[in-house]
């Protein structure tokens, strides 16, 4: 309860996703967040003006095991497809309400959407995202990734704007 009125959260409903929820957004050439290794990922489709075109989405990745078990596995996520930047909300909550409703909750190191994807399919999951977006996932689109390291110093990015990137082994950076 908060502030005396039932905690309600209009995704989840009156229950939780059966375990934690990982996303990634990763910008080629650069996949510096290891996109594919995420519950959800959304890769950067950039046209050749560098305008923001749409996101190829991936769903099912995870790298965690538990020693011992080989019910448990480490997979790469799988592309579902693309869909544009303002489709891209409606995908992440259409999936996340996939692993709420098909997510193993007997069993907690079978409580992944690595498992989910796994066990149902790819196919499943697009078929069924499509069905409560209301739309049609496209084809994914090319890209490439060239690193997935990230890069120290100045970085121009695709817009055109610079970052800088520096190795802090501890503490905390102050500005006096």
């Amino acid at each position: 309860k908060i502030g005396g009125g039932t905690d309600y959260e209009p995704i989840y409903g009156a229950t939780y996703l059966p375990r934690k929820f990982k996303i990634a957004i990763a910008v080629p050439p650069r996949n510096d967040v290891d996109v594919f290794a995420h519950c959800l990922g959304y890769i950067a489709i950039v046209n050749a003006r560098g305008e923001l075109e749409g996101w190829n989405v991936t769903i099912g990745g995870g790298m965690g095991t538990t020693h011992g078990n080989k019910a448990t596995y480490p997979r790469l996520s799988d592309v579902l497809g693309f869909c544009t930047t303002d489709q891209a909300v409606k995908v992440a909550e259409a999936v996340v309400l996939l692993q709420r409703d098909h997510g193993n909750r007997d069993n907690r190191k079978h409580a992944r959407l690595k498992y989910t994807v796994e066990d149902n399919g790819v196919q499943f999951f697009r078929d069924n995202v499509e069905n409560m977006c209301g739309f049609k996932l496209g084809d994914a689109r090319p890209f490439k990734f060239t690193t997935n390291s990230d890069p120290y110093g100045w970085n121009k990015g695709i817009d055109g704007k610079w970052d800088y990137t520096m190795y802090v082994e501890n503490g905390f950076i102050k500005d006096q």
